[in-house]
């Protein structure tokens, strides 16, 4: 691919981890409680605990994925007693989502082998580089992010 230049290694690499990305996004895996957590049911699990008040669609879009397949995502952790759908007092439309004991417990084990097997080691990588190293990945990650979310309008 000619067209790639000098900077063919990166973008196959890019696309590479990508492919891989998406092809185990969706897979479950058992962190050792016998709970099986995909990274999508995690990042689901993230959201709600980092706002709690959150509503389904807008949980979609700060993950960037649709409405449907939120649903689908939330429908699943609740089959397996992770999430839990509740209404408030004198809001009998409003349907809002908490994290079960079960659900802190198997996202806490799910955390730790991430960070342990993942986040550590390259947390420490980037502490070994210049100081304006991570702040580049920013740029280029935002960059691919916004490509993205265009092609995702055409």
């Amino acid at each position: 691919m000619k067209w790639l230049e000098k900077h063919e290694d990166l973008v196959k690499l890019n696309i590479k981890l990508m492919n891989q990305y998406a092809s185990l996004y969706s897979k479950g895996f058992d962190y050792g409680n016998g709970i099986s957590l995909s990274f999508a049911e995690a990042q689901v699990i993230e959201g709600i605990l980092d706002n709690d008040e959150i509503k389904m669609i807008h949980l979609a879009k700060a993950l960037g994925c649709s409405g449907p397949a939120i649903t689908k995502s939330i429908k699943k952790l609740e089959q397996k007693g992770i999430v839990e759908k509740y209404k408030i007092e004198g809001n009998k439309k409003e349907v809002r989502l908490r994290i079960s004991s079960l659900g802190l417990e198997t996202y806490r084990m799910y955390q730790a082998y991430v960070f342990e097997n993942l986040f550590s080691p390259l947390f420490q990588l980037l502490e070994s580089k210049e100081k304006g190293f991570e702040n580049d990945l920013i740029e280029m990650y935002k960059y691919m992010t916004e490509f993205n979310d265009e092609m995702k309008e055409r």
